[in-house]
């Protein structure tokens, strides 16, 4: 079968979005990209900023959303599910590009897809993220404060398979508070297990919850590792607000990778889906 749906991922300041523009125009089919903010917009009754910012924010873990929304799915997790059945839906019209979203993954399943994902050096990747300074007086200043870096590691007990350590080095800028820094890395790891292990929140193809509280898989607070390291990484940022970064979201994103990964090199078998399975958090069966 031909392949006739092309996903095309890549990394932050890599051009992404011409190559996809050359790709779509040389095959003579379209290009979904923004695009798919405006159906969006159009199908949930939501504004497209609405649906452009939700894209923005990360999901944490059912924990967090709890907290946040109430009994609501995440408004991140509603766009993503709508843009997942538009995504869907246009793959079935005819051949396109989609640019982005995850569309690799949401048309998983099919076999006319070729999945692309785009690279670069790091050194040319900084050259095209340059930006105007703030207050700049250019027409369309490109412009951000900065982007903090973080990566973090699980360590297993390999006798009983629970995690016996978890490892997080967070690049803050200037820590104006350490203490609530260090602070706010623990609980975005400890929220991200949850995500990780226990965590499963069904709802139906109208975005509503099927499930009582009680059944969600909260992680408890006796599952939580003998050790949290949290390493804060302090190095010169901007000459604006302190020089300090920020801290937040970015607790919790590398934690479910880190805890896949660790399973994976210890039994051999890689998970794709979460809350994982073949662990010792998995409920039994």
């Amino acid at each position: 079968m031909a392949k006739t749906i092309i996903t095309l991922g890549r990394e932050y300041c890599t051009g992404g979005r011409y190559i996809a523009e050359d790709v779509a125009n040389a095959l003579g089919i379209k290009l979904y990209d923004k695009e798919l903010i405006t159906m969006a917009a159009k199908h949930s009754g939501l504004s497209e900023e609405a649906v452009a910012a939700s894209e923005k924010r990360h999901t944490h873990s059912l924990l967090y959303s709890l907290y946040t929304m109430g009994n609501e799915l995440p408004l991140g997790d509603q766009v993503f599910i709508l843009q997942s059945r538009i995504i869907k839906q246009l793959a079935e019209e005819g051949p396109c590009v989609i640019l982005g979203r995850c569309g690799d993954y949401v048309l998983r399943e099919r076999k006319d897809v070729l999945r692309v994902f785009i690279y670069a050096p790091v050194e040319w990747r900084r050259e095209l993220a340059k930006t105007d300074p703030l207050g700049a007086d250019v027409p369309n200043p490109v412009s951000h404060v900065a982007y903090g870096y973080a990566t973090q590691m699980c360590i297993l007990d390999k006798e009983t398979g629970r995690i016996k350590k978890m490892v997080a080095a967070h690049d803050v800028g200037k820590a104006v508070n350490p203490l609530s820094v260090e602070g706010q890395i623990e609980g975005g790891v400890v929220m991200s297990m949850g995500y990780a292990l226990t965590e499963k929140y069904p709802i139906d193809e109208n975005c509503k919850p099927t499930a009582k509280y009680g059944t969600l898989g909260l992680f408890r607070a006796n599952q939580i590792p003998p050790e949290i390291q949290a390493i804060v990484v302090e190095k010169p940022g901007l000459n604006v607000a302190g020089g300090a970064i920020g801290i937040g979201e970015i607790t919790s994103i590398p934690t479910a990778p880190a805890i896949a990964d660790a399973y994976y090199r210890l039994t051999g078998e890689r998970e794709f889906s979460l809350p994982l399975q073949n662990t010792p958090y998995a409920p039994k069966k």
